[in-house]
């Protein structure tokens, strides 16, 4: 496993191209000795399966830090912004002002 992973592995890999990839390795002609083809395959399996979790929950996190700074982003911005009233102020009389932070443009459009 640690293989795949060394050798970036995608999650959704079909063994037939993981085979191509690996294939020069030591590690997997070494592999090819002790394990069966079929050990080989659930260990692929097993694998991808792991990394696809880890890849989501890395996402899943990546979403959150930037949500939080976007909220951290409007709690600096807002109150300096002239003129600004949670009421009455409209989207794109603010917008130039957050523009300019990276934070801004970190946030997904859902």
């Amino acid at each position: 496993k640690g293989l795949l992973l060394a050798k970036d592995i995608s999650p959704i890999m079909k063994w037939s191209d993981v085979v191509k990839v690996v294939s020069s390795d030591s590690r997997w002609e070494n592999c090819q000795d002790v394990l069966t083809i079929g050990e080989r395959r659930q260990s692929l399996a097993e694998y991808q399966t792991k990394r696809a979790n880890e890849l989501r929950t890395l996402e899943r996190q990546e979403r959150q830090r930037s949500k939080e700074a976007f909220q951290q982003l409007l709690a600096e911005v807002l109150p300096t912004v002239s003129g600004f009233s949670a009421w009455k102020s409209r989207f794109h009389e603010f917008r130039d002002s957050l523009a300019k932070d990276d934070r801004f443009h970190a946030v997904a459009d859902h």
